[in-house]
């Protein structure tokens, strides 16, 4: 009768260094649930770093199903993997603000913008011009909102009021190119007339190419004769008298920027009102409202392109 062999068993020698066995080394005679339960696997170790080890089930011929796989991973590595843990993540236990959170902020807050001064139909010219001049003095840049026609004739003699204030304080002008907000943005309904507002310097402009504006006016019409005489000669005044054709003339000279833009082109109007006599008893003298319109970068007033005679302003004593 013959006999079977008996199954060869591990020493309990052999059991205790399975148990106790390095990292990155692997016992065929220890048992797979003391292996995992006794030895911790590189994730554990690293404390969150990515895994060095296989997906389960996924070992070799002759390896245990269910058992990861290691691959070398020394104690020296580990602890580095402990102790670094990025520039980031130390400043942000620092207490510091860490380099996504700066550029989310980055992203979120984007370049300035200038200030936004609301002009309304009945606003009060004087303390808008003030306010209006201290912006443009102190930050370079401004931006006055109106709706309406009345407010954009409010907005305009703010602006005639503002410029004998900055041509008092330091011997500048404003320049302004209008922006008809079609979609809200920055605060601003859908509608809403912005005059984005800068700065040069004050001089007496001689711009030979004039056109009269009255009210009876038509925008489109104007606007597309600004365009012809800013290609051919990069400048041209509109004059006209009182509030509607002041109006009028803002409007032309926004939808002519909204058709030069798209040919790279783009204007600078300058607000220089002159005081003309009337031939009637009753009246003697009023205001005309000249915009010099002048060729300029594209969304950039400062950055004239055309050469103008230009005839300083005396200095003060």
């Amino acid at each position: 009768m013959g006999c079977k062999p008996m199954p060869r068993m591990a020493s309990p020698s052999v059991w205790r260094v399975a148990q106790h066995a390095p990292h990155g080394i692997t016992r065929p005679h220890a048992s797979a649930t003391s292996s995992i339960d006794e030895a911790p696997t590189a994730y554990d170790t690293a404390e969150g770093e990515a895994s060095t080890s296989l997906p389960v089930g996924g070992g070799e011929e002759g390896e245990p199903q269910g058992v990861p796989r290691r691959v070398g991973v020394s104690r020296g590595h580990q602890a580095r993997q402990r102790s670094w843990k990025g520039p980031q993540v130390q400043q942000q236990r620092q207490g510091g603000t860490g380099l996504q959170e700066q550029d989310q902020e980055r992203v979120t807050t984007g370049p300035k913008s200038p200030a936004i001064i609301n002009i309304s139909h009945a606003q009060n010219i004087g303390s808008a011009a003030a306010f209006i001049k201290r912006t443009i003095m102190g930050e370079g840049a401004a931006m006055v909102a109106c709706n309406g026609d009345a407010a954009l004739w409010q907005a305009f003699r703010a602006l005639r009021c503002a410029r004998s204030m900055l041509i008092e304080d330091e011997g500048t002008t404003p320049v302004f190119q209008p922006v008809l907000m079609s979609t809200s943005r920055n605060g601003l309904s859908a509608g809403t007339m912005a005059l984005y507002t800068h700065k040069i310097v004050n001089g007496q402009f001689n711009v030979s190419s004039v056109m009269r504006i009255s009210s009876s006016s038509r925008v489109e019409f104007i606007a597309s004769a600004i365009v012809a005489r800013i290609k051919e000669r990069g400048s041209v005044v509109l004059e006209s008298f009182g509030k509607v054709p002041a109006v009028v003339s803002i409007k032309a000279i926004e939808l002519a920027r909204r058709r030069m833009v798209r040919e790279r082109l783009d204007v600078a109007v300058a607000v220089d009102p002159i005081v003309v006599e009337v031939d009637s008893a009753d009246i003697g003298a009023t205001l005309m409202n000249r915009f010099v319109l002048l060729e300029c970068g594209v969304r950039d007033p400062t950055n004239l392109r055309v050469k103008v005679e230009m005839r300083l302003a005396a200095p003060r004593p």
